[in-house]
């Protein structure tokens, strides 16, 4: 978590190195102006590649679900799960695993009103 007064330390600590040149001939202004200019893209290019995108996506679900299908990857999945539930018992640390079931919820608690924290002091 970073607090005003972190932020004021880092930025005077990094003051003196913003300030120093370091020499390389150029280089840097070299690559700079050579670098494309920062614009937004253009309305109808970003709904173009989001269509796009979107298309992308679904052609790859649907590449996956048929694959799935074609080597019959429900009877893999069953069989991996009726192992798990045969093998399990022996294997599994139910202590560890409850307590670990119970600090799951109170870490994301936590996290969302870390958030929420942070949210107001922006």
């Amino acid at each position: 978590m970073t607090t005003p007064q972190d932020e004021q330390l880092l930025n005077s600590f990094f003051q003196a190195a913003r300030q120093q040149e370091i020499a390389d001939d150029g280089f840097s202004d070299r690559v700079m102006q050579r670098l494309p200019a920062t614009q937004q893209l253009h309305p109808v290019n970003s709904r173009r590649a989001l269509r796009l995108s979107r298309i992308w996506t679904c052609g790859c679900w649907l590449l996956a679900l048929g694959l799935f299908f074609a080597f019959n990857g429900w009877s893999s999945l069953l069989a991996a799960l009726k192992l798990f539930v045969q093998t399990a018992p022996s294997q599994i640390n139910f202590t560890a695993l409850l307590t670990c079931m119970a600090l799951v919820p109170v870490l994301l608690i936590g996290e969302v009103l870390r958030h929420e924290r942070n949210m107001h002091w922006h």
